[in-house]
Protein backbone atom coordinates (compact mmCIF):
# COMPACT_ATOMS: atom_id res chain seq x y z
CA UNK A 1 0.00 0.00 0.00
CA UNK A 2 1.23 3.35 -1.07
CA UNK A 3 1.77 5.89 1.64
CA UNK A 4 0.82 9.57 0.13
CA UNK A 5 1.95 12.72 2.59
CA UNK A 6 -1.14 14.81 3.46
CA UNK A 7 -1.29 18.35 1.90
CA UNK A 8 -2.24 21.51 3.89
CA UNK A 9 -5.17 21.77 3.21
CA UNK A 10 -5.88 17.93 4.80
CA UNK A 11 -4.49 18.56 8.13
CA UNK A 12 -7.23 20.60 9.72
CA UNK A 13 -11.37 21.71 9.40
CA UNK A 14 -12.01 25.29 8.92
CA UNK A 15 -14.89 26.65 10.64
CA UNK A 16 -17.41 28.89 8.83
CA UNK A 17 -17.16 32.33 10.67
CA UNK A 18 -20.50 33.39 9.70
CA UNK A 19 -21.59 30.54 12.42
CA UNK A 20 -19.29 32.85 15.05
CA UNK A 21 -21.91 35.76 16.60
CA UNK A 22 -19.18 37.16 18.32
CA UNK A 23 -15.84 39.25 18.25
CA UNK A 24 -13.23 37.27 20.64
CA UNK A 25 -14.49 34.97 23.66
CA UNK A 26 -14.63 37.50 25.97
CA UNK A 27 -18.08 38.39 24.97
CA UNK A 28 -19.59 34.62 25.29
CA UNK A 29 -22.11 33.91 28.44
CA UNK A 30 -19.97 31.61 31.20
CA UNK A 31 -20.72 27.91 30.65
CA UNK A 32 -21.52 26.53 33.94
CA UNK A 33 -22.50 23.05 32.82
CA UNK A 34 -20.62 20.31 30.94
CA UNK A 35 -21.67 19.69 27.27
CA UNK A 36 -24.17 16.84 26.74
CA UNK A 37 -24.51 15.71 29.88
CA UNK A 38 -28.08 16.83 30.37
CA UNK A 39 -29.31 13.49 31.71
CA UNK A 40 -26.67 13.58 34.12
CA UNK A 41 -27.18 16.87 35.61
CA UNK A 42 -31.37 16.12 36.19
CA UNK A 43 -30.04 12.52 37.51
CA UNK A 44 -27.98 14.31 40.04
CA UNK A 45 -30.19 17.39 40.67
CA UNK A 46 -33.13 14.38 41.61
CA UNK A 47 -30.78 12.64 43.98
CA UNK A 48 -29.85 15.65 45.96
CA UNK A 49 -33.23 16.47 46.34
CA UNK A 50 -34.11 12.79 47.57
CA UNK A 51 -34.85 14.00 51.26
CA UNK A 52 -34.35 10.65 53.08
CA UNK A 53 -31.55 8.27 54.37
CA UNK A 54 -30.49 5.26 52.25
CA UNK A 55 -30.25 6.43 48.81
CA UNK A 56 -26.58 7.05 47.24
CA UNK A 57 -26.00 8.36 43.56
CA UNK A 58 -23.12 6.18 42.03
CA UNK A 59 -21.36 7.63 39.24
CA UNK A 60 -18.96 5.54 36.75
CA UNK A 61 -17.27 6.59 33.57
CA UNK A 62 -13.65 6.88 32.20
CA UNK A 63 -11.33 8.52 34.44
CA UNK A 64 -10.66 12.33 33.28
CA UNK A 65 -13.92 13.39 32.31
CA UNK A 66 -14.66 15.82 34.95
CA UNK A 67 -17.12 13.32 37.37
CA UNK A 68 -15.89 14.36 40.39
CA UNK A 69 -15.75 18.18 39.47
CA UNK A 70 -19.58 17.95 38.20
CA UNK A 71 -20.76 16.93 41.61
CA UNK A 72 -18.63 19.25 43.32
CA UNK A 73 -19.99 21.88 41.75
CA UNK A 74 -23.69 20.85 41.76
CA UNK A 75 -23.49 19.94 45.62
CA UNK A 76 -21.77 23.15 46.11
CA UNK A 77 -24.30 24.84 44.39
CA UNK A 78 -27.29 23.05 46.28
CA UNK A 79 -25.75 23.49 49.55
CA UNK A 80 -26.26 27.38 49.77
CA UNK A 81 -30.04 26.95 49.83
CA UNK A 82 -29.72 24.42 52.96
CA UNK A 83 -30.13 24.84 56.10
CA UNK A 84 -26.68 25.90 58.18
CA UNK A 85 -26.33 23.09 61.05
CA UNK A 86 -26.19 24.52 64.71
CA UNK A 87 -22.50 25.11 66.53
CA UNK A 88 -21.68 22.62 68.88
CA UNK A 89 -19.69 23.41 72.41
CA UNK A 90 -18.75 21.53 75.50
CA UNK A 91 -18.55 22.60 78.88
CA UNK A 92 -17.96 22.26 82.12
CA UNK A 93 -20.44 20.39 84.10
CA UNK A 94 -19.51 21.46 88.02
CA UNK A 95 -21.51 19.05 89.03
CA UNK A 96 -19.70 15.75 87.06
CA UNK A 97 -16.52 17.48 85.78
CA UNK A 98 -15.51 14.19 84.24
CA UNK A 99 -19.04 14.31 82.22
CA UNK A 100 -18.73 17.69 80.45
CA UNK A 101 -21.76 18.81 78.85
CA UNK A 102 -22.73 19.50 75.07
CA UNK A 103 -24.08 22.88 74.50
CA UNK A 104 -25.88 23.51 71.32
CA UNK A 105 -26.30 27.16 70.13
CA UNK A 106 -27.10 28.51 66.51
CA UNK A 107 -24.78 28.41 63.70
CA UNK A 108 -22.24 31.42 64.09
CA UNK A 109 -22.76 31.68 67.90
CA UNK A 110 -20.47 29.04 69.16
CA UNK A 111 -16.86 31.57 69.16
CA UNK A 112 -19.08 34.13 69.90
CA UNK A 113 -20.41 32.80 73.04
CA UNK A 114 -16.78 31.44 74.25
CA UNK A 115 -14.98 34.98 73.57
CA UNK A 116 -17.91 36.35 75.80
CA UNK A 117 -17.17 34.18 78.98
CA UNK A 118 -13.25 34.66 78.01
CA UNK A 119 -14.18 38.64 78.06
CA UNK A 120 -16.30 37.48 81.50
CA UNK A 121 -13.58 35.91 83.22
CA UNK A 122 -11.10 38.83 82.35
CA UNK A 123 -13.56 41.41 83.81
CA UNK A 124 -13.90 39.10 86.62
CA UNK A 125 -10.16 38.53 87.73
CA UNK A 126 -10.04 42.89 88.16
CA UNK A 127 -13.34 43.31 89.26
CA UNK A 128 -13.49 40.51 92.20
CA UNK A 129 -9.88 41.66 94.01
CA UNK A 130 -11.16 45.34 93.64
CA UNK A 131 -14.18 44.50 95.22
CA UNK A 132 -12.43 42.71 98.58
CA UNK A 133 -9.52 45.26 98.47
CA UNK A 134 -12.56 48.12 99.24
CA UNK A 135 -13.37 49.63 102.32
CA UNK A 136 -16.55 48.27 102.76
CA UNK A 137 -15.35 44.88 102.84
CA UNK A 138 -12.86 45.58 105.18
CA UNK A 139 -14.71 47.52 107.25
CA UNK A 140 -17.39 44.74 107.79
CA UNK A 141 -15.06 42.10 108.19
CA UNK A 142 -13.20 43.85 111.23
CA UNK A 143 -16.61 44.06 112.38
CA UNK A 144 -17.34 40.54 112.12
CA UNK A 145 -13.30 39.57 114.01
CA UNK A 146 -13.96 42.30 116.22
CA UNK A 147 -17.04 40.83 117.90
CA UNK A 148 -15.57 37.00 118.11
CA UNK A 149 -12.76 38.34 119.64
CA UNK A 150 -14.89 40.41 122.22
CA UNK A 151 -16.43 37.35 122.83
CA UNK A 152 -13.22 35.49 123.15
CA UNK A 153 -11.57 38.59 125.37
CA UNK A 154 -15.15 37.91 128.09
CA UNK A 155 -14.63 34.52 128.09
CA UNK A 156 -11.04 35.14 129.47
CA UNK A 157 -11.90 37.55 131.85
CA UNK A 158 -14.90 35.30 133.58
CA UNK A 159 -11.99 32.54 133.57
CA UNK A 160 -10.05 35.13 135.38
CA UNK A 161 -12.66 36.37 137.87
CA UNK A 162 -13.22 32.71 138.82
CA UNK A 163 -9.69 31.97 139.93
CA UNK A 164 -9.81 35.00 142.11
CA UNK A 165 -8.56 34.53 145.53
CA UNK A 166 -7.21 31.43 144.47
CA UNK A 167 -3.67 30.58 143.90
CA UNK A 168 -3.84 29.67 140.18
CA UNK A 169 -4.21 32.12 136.74
CA UNK A 170 -5.20 31.45 133.61
CA UNK A 171 -2.80 32.49 130.98
CA UNK A 172 -3.03 33.54 127.47
CA UNK A 173 -0.34 31.29 125.72
CA UNK A 174 0.78 30.66 121.56
CA UNK A 175 -1.03 27.05 122.51
CA UNK A 176 -3.79 28.46 123.93
CA UNK A 177 -4.90 29.25 127.49
CA UNK A 178 -3.16 27.47 130.51
CA UNK A 179 -3.87 27.24 134.08
CA UNK A 180 -0.93 28.28 136.04
CA UNK A 181 0.07 28.56 139.65
CA UNK A 182 0.84 32.06 141.67
CA UNK A 183 2.26 33.04 144.74
CA UNK A 184 1.40 36.84 146.34
CA UNK A 185 -0.34 37.20 142.53
CA UNK A 186 2.94 36.34 140.96
CA UNK A 187 3.41 33.20 138.37
CA UNK A 188 5.32 31.25 139.81
CA UNK A 189 8.05 28.32 137.90
CA UNK A 190 7.97 24.73 138.16
CA UNK A 191 11.00 24.61 140.52
CA UNK A 192 9.40 27.00 142.83
CA UNK A 193 6.55 25.44 143.08
CA UNK A 194 8.27 22.57 144.11
CA UNK A 195 10.11 24.48 146.84
CA UNK A 196 6.39 25.12 148.56
CA UNK A 197 5.47 23.53 151.76
CA UNK A 198 3.49 20.17 150.82
CA UNK A 199 0.46 21.63 152.61
CA UNK A 200 0.51 24.62 150.54
CA UNK A 201 1.25 22.85 147.25
CA UNK A 202 -1.55 20.83 148.03
CA UNK A 203 -3.76 23.57 148.32
CA UNK A 204 -2.88 24.82 144.81
CA UNK A 205 -2.85 21.64 143.23
CA UNK A 206 -6.51 21.44 144.30
CA UNK A 207 -7.55 25.43 142.52
CA UNK A 208 -5.77 24.21 139.74
CA UNK A 209 -7.33 21.22 139.24
CA UNK A 210 -10.39 22.57 139.72
CA UNK A 211 -10.26 25.41 137.12
CA UNK A 212 -8.54 23.24 134.50
CA UNK A 213 -12.34 21.68 134.89
CA UNK A 214 -14.10 25.06 134.86
CA UNK A 215 -11.80 25.79 132.04
CA UNK A 216 -12.68 22.32 129.98
CA UNK A 217 -15.88 22.87 130.33
CA UNK A 218 -15.67 26.57 129.13
CA UNK A 219 -13.31 25.82 126.56
CA UNK A 220 -15.83 24.02 124.25
CA UNK A 221 -17.89 26.89 123.51
CA UNK A 222 -14.75 27.91 121.47
CA UNK A 223 -15.23 25.78 118.67
CA UNK A 224 -18.70 26.64 118.26
CA UNK A 225 -17.81 30.56 117.90
CA UNK A 226 -15.07 30.31 115.68
CA UNK A 227 -17.10 28.07 113.41
CA UNK A 228 -19.80 30.95 114.10
CA UNK A 229 -17.45 33.54 113.12
CA UNK A 230 -15.96 31.23 109.83
CA UNK A 231 -19.58 31.20 108.77
CA UNK A 232 -20.25 34.82 109.13
CA UNK A 233 -16.95 35.49 107.13
CA UNK A 234 -18.01 32.83 103.81
CA UNK A 235 -21.35 34.90 104.20
CA UNK A 236 -19.80 38.37 103.48
CA UNK A 237 -17.17 36.62 101.18
CA UNK A 238 -20.78 35.60 99.33
CA UNK A 239 -22.70 38.55 99.31
CA UNK A 240 -19.76 40.58 98.29
CA UNK A 241 -19.06 37.91 95.04
CA UNK A 242 -22.55 38.24 94.16
CA UNK A 243 -22.57 42.01 94.01
CA UNK A 244 -19.12 41.75 92.06
CA UNK A 245 -20.45 38.93 89.17
CA UNK A 246 -24.22 39.16 89.16
CA UNK A 247 -24.17 42.35 87.38
CA UNK A 248 -21.77 41.04 84.07
CA UNK A 249 -23.62 37.11 84.44
CA UNK A 250 -26.94 39.06 84.05
CA UNK A 251 -25.46 41.28 80.97
CA UNK A 252 -25.07 37.97 79.60
CA UNK A 253 -28.75 36.22 80.21
CA UNK A 254 -30.25 39.13 78.44
CA UNK A 255 -27.99 38.44 75.55
CA UNK A 256 -28.56 34.71 75.20
CA UNK A 257 -32.31 35.35 76.68
CA UNK A 258 -34.18 33.18 73.75
CA UNK A 259 -31.59 30.53 74.57
CA UNK A 260 -32.81 28.24 77.89
CA UNK A 261 -29.72 25.97 77.64
CA UNK A 262 -27.25 29.08 77.61
CA UNK A 263 -29.10 31.13 80.20
CA UNK A 264 -29.06 27.80 82.47
CA UNK A 265 -25.35 27.53 82.01
CA UNK A 266 -24.68 30.86 83.04
CA UNK A 267 -26.51 30.20 85.94
CA UNK A 268 -24.63 27.48 86.92
CA UNK A 269 -21.43 29.60 86.33
CA UNK A 270 -22.82 32.25 88.39
CA UNK A 271 -23.20 29.78 91.42
CA UNK A 272 -19.66 28.09 91.12
CA UNK A 273 -17.89 31.29 90.85
CA UNK A 274 -18.80 32.29 93.95
CA UNK A 275 -18.31 29.01 95.72
CA UNK A 276 -15.10 28.93 94.16
CA UNK A 277 -14.07 33.16 94.34
CA UNK A 278 -10.67 32.35 95.37
CA UNK A 279 -9.68 31.37 92.18
CA UNK A 280 -9.62 34.78 90.51
CA UNK A 281 -6.74 36.09 93.16
CA UNK A 282 -3.18 35.44 91.75
CA UNK A 283 -1.15 35.28 94.91
CA UNK A 284 2.42 36.53 94.31
CA UNK A 285 4.66 33.40 94.14
CA UNK A 286 6.11 32.37 97.56
CA UNK A 287 9.76 32.67 98.10
CA UNK A 288 10.15 29.03 99.26
CA UNK A 289 7.50 28.10 96.41
CA UNK A 290 5.22 26.54 98.68
CA UNK A 291 1.34 26.01 98.25
CA UNK A 292 -0.64 29.42 99.67
CA UNK A 293 -4.37 28.83 100.31
CA UNK A 294 -6.61 31.16 98.04
CA UNK A 295 -8.55 32.98 100.26
CA UNK A 296 -9.96 36.33 99.47
CA UNK A 297 -9.35 38.19 102.71
CA UNK A 298 -5.22 37.90 102.07
CA UNK A 299 -5.02 37.77 98.46
CA UNK A 300 -3.22 40.79 96.54
CA UNK A 301 -4.42 41.73 93.14
CA UNK A 302 -2.35 41.03 90.34
CA UNK A 303 -2.43 40.71 86.48
CA UNK A 304 -5.31 38.63 84.89
CA UNK A 305 -4.10 34.81 84.62
CA UNK A 306 -3.59 32.95 81.56
CA UNK A 307 -6.93 31.26 80.77
CA UNK A 308 -5.55 28.44 79.10
CA UNK A 309 -3.85 26.92 81.69
CA UNK A 310 -4.96 28.14 84.96
CA UNK A 311 -7.32 27.63 87.28
CA UNK A 312 -9.89 29.39 85.72
CA UNK A 313 -9.95 26.85 82.66
CA UNK A 314 -12.87 25.29 84.29
CA UNK A 315 -14.90 28.31 83.18
CA UNK A 316 -13.98 28.31 79.19
CA UNK A 317 -15.87 27.05 76.42
CA UNK A 318 -14.71 24.48 74.03
CA UNK A 319 -16.21 24.85 70.37
CA UNK A 320 -16.19 21.55 69.18
CA UNK A 321 -17.99 22.60 65.54
CA UNK A 322 -18.86 25.74 64.37
CA UNK A 323 -20.58 27.43 60.81
CA UNK A 324 -20.25 30.49 59.89
CA UNK A 325 -23.70 31.85 59.92
CA UNK A 326 -26.10 31.48 56.58
CA UNK A 327 -23.18 29.77 55.44
CA UNK A 328 -25.18 27.00 53.93
CA UNK A 329 -24.96 22.95 54.60
CA UNK A 330 -21.32 21.56 55.24
CA UNK A 331 -19.65 19.44 51.78
CA UNK A 332 -17.64 17.19 53.31
CA UNK A 333 -15.42 14.69 51.40
CA UNK A 334 -13.90 11.35 51.38
CA UNK A 335 -10.94 10.06 48.98
CA UNK A 336 -11.61 6.70 51.06
CA UNK A 337 -14.74 6.35 52.74
CA UNK A 338 -15.77 3.30 54.58
CA UNK A 339 -19.05 1.73 55.44
CA UNK A 340 -19.13 3.76 58.75
CA UNK A 341 -19.03 6.71 56.94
Amino acid sequence: MTVSPLSVNELYTPCDDELNQFRTTSELEYLDSPLGQERALVAIDFCINVNADGYNLFCVGPEGTGKTSLIKRQLTEAAKSRKTPDDWCYINNFDAPHKPKALRLPSGKGDVFAKDIENLLESLQMVIPAAFEGEEYKNRLKVIEEHFNDQKTSYFNDLQLKTKGKNVSVLRMPVGLVVAPTKDGEVITPEAFDNLPEEERAEILEDLNQTQKELEVAVRDVPKWEKEQQEEINKLNEEVANFAVSHLINDLKNKYRGLKSVTEYLKELNKDIIQNVGLFFRPEEAEDEEDEELTPSSQPMNLPQKLSDGPLRRYCVNVMVKNEKNSGAPLIFLDNPTCQT
